[in-house]
């Protein structure tokens, strides 16, 4: 890298001297430690970028403060100074009740920071949690709640109301308090079903749909009854007063949005911080939470409310830039929760599909679980693949029989056989050890009443004694005991008669038979402490033996899981131009068993270390998804830095001795304007040829089989339509996905969506091509325009050169300096010029297709509005026949408008891309004129400037030694070899054994009864009184 053009001393023998004026570098220096680490792994080249990128912020910094100290002498500085002004989202998708939270929790090593329930779902709302960069310790937990408005929780309200009149029959109907004419309406209908033959049809087909009879009476709908419980819910949550539904009666839907704990929130954010993890989540969870009891009553709720919520905190997953994203299940009913999960979806680096161990083993796992709209979205988009999507498998520790289990797969238990083997032999083991323990506990008890018998004897002979004697006995001093056990000792009142020597020699017997029995219950205490020991270690060795045999179980089961999902996914992926190379990443998790791990609960049953819990490696690769944007990210930063070293440098260099005449600058810039001009047509040139490729390829490939598409979209759905009415849907359904605008979940789950149903024919056709012409063939164009820029900017250095040599030859150094600043246009306009084909392209490729759905609701929504309102008998043939007979109308010209819709986001993307394009080339193509214009300046005679420049002179001389010296320590910084290591694994980590072997057990050591000072003999033990 070059430096600034000003000779100084090195200050530190790990910097590059800085170039000299003439653009020689000083040989064997080292060059940047980020120029030089192709080779390293793509986690240490980030870390060295990334270090980089700090020293360099760290440069700008006191660049900045340079040039605003001097902005007042100087005021050229303002344009330095304005040049000075660098996340992956990640999304968790799945059915309600899949473990979301819970894994989230898990993952960020927070747990219970997001409401988790093991029987029912509980996240309510999108919830987005980052990094928080605040290092107030009061701070360590942020919240931004954001609301829904007035008019959208009026239009629940109002739709809650109307479902409740419908439901309270003819009388209480919307329509009869309008038209006052039910009853004559239900006759007309009776009449009509008496025309077409009591409800029968000749189409068979037709008349398969809904139960059959035509059982269609407004006063029973199964649909609108689930319908209003649901909605009284979340309602009985903001308005906990509410008792029951009936209650509602007193209310108007004005007076509900007016109250107090409402009408001041709606649209509203709320901030919530602390430095508490549990009371954070404590006042969180109100805005998160589906449901709010306490104390067996229900209390003030704002989920119903909230749209979503952004949490921030320290977790080092999220160090890096992943941004994790609770979406809550599909098919919300409020609009506005709805589309910020659909918007967040659209946006997703990373898609994490989440299902319970039960789902994941499905005939079609991988396509079941992501869901068929999904799946399309993400293969238009271009993010149908191993690097943009996983699938989780989650609760694996639920749910195994392990006897079953093993029964019914033999490789598991052939497997296991080793395992079994030393099962039966440690069983065996602990029933001896057992068996010795029973018989210990007998000689125990045995010894225990020859001990008390014998002390019994001994008192009885020490009160007869005592009696015989008593005098004796009362002044009779203590004796050694080896005295005592002399029958020979002499009594305390001289020689012991006949009778009193008998009866010591008793007392000495009995005492020592005391002592042995009191000797022989320790040393069967001490052994029934060693059995005791042993069968825990035994029992503890079983534990772990039934463990690696349930985790062998559970490892069979996730590797069964993981095959279908990609060998599912591999057959979806099949289908589009260019296969996935690598396979699909499946994590089969636990976070109930990682956090007991980690809370060093004990043994787990099924999992032996952490990385059994599959939690640490989903960890990994989740944080490695942020390596190449990380690396992209710090480098563009690094090449913008060098890029304003080369920029700065001609600016700071003071005037040159030699100075044009006025006639030599006025010819000077006349050439150059000249070439200038030329290189401008030539990059816009480049830019029109490379837009005009783009509307060919689109124009061949997408557009000239659009009426192909809509003829085949159009034949196929006749069928679509007539197919939402066959069973299982009931007429209930259908009219509750009319009333939904074509999307309704019922209340056993199922999902429907009519729009989605037609789009998808008409998009499925399209996804092969457009996937082939967007992802492909149009970023291809990338490298011709590169090539087409890198030439015309050498075309125009060789012509501004030779031209302004060949009028003024001694600005050779300068022009020399000035080529070498242009020369780092080229590479700054191929990496900007990135994002353009990289991101503006696919995404107005991604916004053209999704006008499909849209174009379809906005077609069939006066069909929908129709039958919705549409009651009484025969209302579900009448709805049959509307659709069959619209779509027979209308599908062409719906499909013709969806292809126009596309054809018209391509437009505005032909109409933006001359400007976005401009964006890369003008800042570069402006700096080019700037520093040739500086060029002429200080090498041409202008008596103004020159004494300016005197006037000046010492703050520029100040100035320049701070920026250079900002740029030699940045330069230090660069080149110093002591870069930072390699962390070590996650904290989640690896505790890097692939296997555990079965421990070595010593079955002889297990049995063996010794205690561990049986080595000394009972003689050697000491003595203890019998008293």
């Amino acid at each position: 890298m070059a430096g600034i053009p000003i000779k100084l001393e090195p200050q530190s023998d790990k910097c590059p001297e800085p170039v000299l004026y003439s653009g020689e570098k000083i040989q064997n220096q080292p060059g940047p430690a980020w120029h030089n680490c192709e080779n390293l792994e793509l986690l240490h080249q980030v870390k060295i970028h990334e270090k980089a990128a700090k020293d360099g912020f760290k440069c700008l910094e006191e660049l900045a403060s340079s040039l605003k100290r001097h902005l007042s002498d100087l005021p050229s500085c303002e344009k330095w100074i304005r040049r000075l002004k660098c996340p992956v989202l990640i999304g968790f998708i799945g059915a309600s009740g899949a473990g979301k939270s819970s894994l989230i929790n898990t993952l960020l090593e927070h747990d219970d920071l997001l409401p988790a329930d093991d029987e029912k779902a509980c996240t309510a709302v999108c919830v987005e949690i980052s990094w928080n960069p605040v290092n107030d310790p009061e701070r360590a937990y942020l919240a931004t709640v954001e609301r829904i408005s007035e008019e959208d929780w009026r239009t629940e309200i109002e739709s809650l109301f109307q479902d409740l009149k419908l439901s309270h029959g003819p009388n209480g109907s919307e329509e009869a308090s309008e038209t006052g004419s039910y009853e004559a309406e239900v006759e007309h209908d009776e009449d009509n079903e008496d025309d077409e033959g009591g409800g029968d049809s000749e189409d068979g087909e037709a008349d398969s749909g809904g139960d059959g009879d035509d059982d269609d009476d407004d006063t029973q709908d199964p649909e609108r009854e689930a319908r209003i419980k649901a909605a009284f819910h979340k309602l009985k949550c903001v308005y906990p007063h509410i008792g029951t539904i009936d209650d509602l009666s007193q209310y108007t839907v004005s007076e509900l949005i007016d109250d107090p704990n409402v009408k001041d929130i709606l649209g509203e954010s709320a901030s919530i911080f602390d430095h508490s993890q549990d009371r954070f989540a404590e006042r969180v969870k109100p805005f998160i939470e589906s449901g709010r009891v306490k104390n067996g009553r229900s209390s003030f709720a704002q989920w119903p409310l909230v749209k979503l919520v952004r949490l921030r905190i320290k977790s080092a997953i999220l160090r890096n830039g992943v941004v994790l994203v609770d979406l809550p299940g599909t098919m919300d009913s409020n609009v506005a929760r709805g589309a910020i999960a659909g918007k967040y979806q659209e946006n997703l680096a990373v898609t994490c599909v989440i299902a319970p161990t039960q789902r994941a083993a499905s005939d079609k796992p991988a396509q079941d679980l992501l869901g068929k709209i999904t799946q399309r979205s993400l293969q238009l988009d271009g993010r149908f693949s191993s690097d943009t999507l996983c699938f989780v498998v989650s609760k694996t520790d639920s749910s195994i029989s392990v006897p079953r289990y093993i029964s019914t797969h033999l490789n598991v238990e052939e497997l296991l056989a080793p395992e079994f083997a030393l099962q039966g032999k440690l069983k065996e083991t602990m029933n001896k050890l057992k068996e010795n323990d029973r018989v210990l506990k007998v000689k125990k008890r045995a010894g225990e009443t020859v001990l008390k018998e014998l002390k019994k004897e001994l008192k009885q002979l020490q009160k007869l004694i005592k009696k015989s004697h008593p005098q004796k006995a009362r002044k009779r001093k203590r004796i050694p005991d080896e005295e005592e056990l002399n029958p020979s000792a002499q009594g305390a009142f001289g020689p012991l008669t006949a009778e009193e020597e008998l009866n010591n020699q008793k007392e000495s017997e009995l005492k020592q038979k005391i002592r042995a029995a009191q000797d022989d219950i320790i040393t069967i205490h001490a052994v029934q402490n060693k059995a005791a020991d042993n069968i825990k270690k035994a029992e503890a060795l079983v534990e772990l033996s039934t463990s690696r045999q349930r985790a062998a179980c559970i490892q069979n089961r996730n590797a069964v899981s993981a095959a279908e999902l990609r060998k599912d996914y591999d057959a979806a992926a099949n289908m589009l131009p260019e296969a996935n190379q690598k396979p699909l990443q499946v994590f089969c998790v636990s976070a109930l068993a990682f956090s007991e791990l980690k809370k060093n609960a004990g043994l787990v049953p099924g999992f032996l270390r952490l990385r059994d819990t599959g939690i640490p490696q989903l960890a990994k690769w989740l944080a490695e998804t942020t390596l190449r944007p990380r690396h992209r990210s710090a480098t563009s930063f690094l090449k913008d830095i060098e890029s304003l070293e080369f920029s700065i440098a001609p600016w700071l260099k003071t005037c040159s001795e030699f100075k044009m005449s006025a006639s030599q600058a006025e010819a000077v810039e006349d050439a150059f304007t000249l070439n200038f001009e030329v290189l401008l047509e030539n990059l816009a040139q480049a830019r029109s040829d490379t837009i005009q490729e783009f509307k060919d390829i689109v124009e061949k490939k997408i557009f000239l089989v659009m009426a192909a598409n809509e003829t085949a979209a159009a034949r196929k759905s006749i069928r679509t339509v007539r197919a939402w009415a066959r069973r299982p849907v009931y007429w209930s359904t259908h009219k509750a996905t009319n009333r939904g605008n074509g999307v309704h979940r019922a209340g056993n789950g199922a999902e429907y969506n009519w729009n989605e149903d037609l789009a998808g024919l008409y998009l499925d056709s399209l996804v092969d091509l457009w996937s082939g012409t967007i992802h492909k063939k149009l970023s291809k164009g990338r490298g011709t325009y590169n090539n087409v820029v890198v030439k015309s900017i050498e075309e125009f250095i060789e012509a501004t050169k030779s031209s302004t040599l060949n009028i003024c030859p001694e600005l050779s150094e300068a022009i020399c300096d000035w080529q070498d600043s242009v020369l780092r246009a080229p590479p700054q306009i191929q990496r900007k010029s990135r994002s353009i084909f990289k991101k503006t392209i696919p995404e107005f490729a991604s916004l053209a297709h999704r006008t499909v759905t849209p174009k379809v609701l906005e077609t069939w929504r006066p069909v929908y509005e129709q039958c919705a309102a549409e009651f009484g008998l025969g209302h579900f043939r009448r709805n049959r026949m509307t659709h069959e007979i619209y779509i027979n109308q209308s599908a062409h010209a719906m499909y013709r408008d969806c292809s126009q819709e596309i054809q018209h986001v391509f437009k505005q993307l032909w109409q933006c891309l001359p400007g976005k394009f401009d964006k890369v080339t003008n800042p570069e193509t402006e700096r080019i004129a700037d520093e040739f214009v500086d060029l002429v300046e200080k090498n041409s005679f202008d008596e103004e400037r020159m004494e300016e420049e005197t006037a000046t002179g010492a703050q520029r001389l100040e100035l320049q030694q701070e920026v250079v010296g900002a740029f030699i320590k940045l330069k230090a910084a660069w080149c110093d070899p002591a870069q930072e290591q390699q962390e070590g694994a996650h904290k989640n980590g690896d505790d890097g054994d692939e296997n555990i072997p079965s421990p070595e057990i010593d079955f002889e050591k297990l049995l063996n009864l010794e205690p561990d000072d049986s080595g000394s003999s009972l003689s050697e033990e000491s003595d203890e009184s019998g008293d």
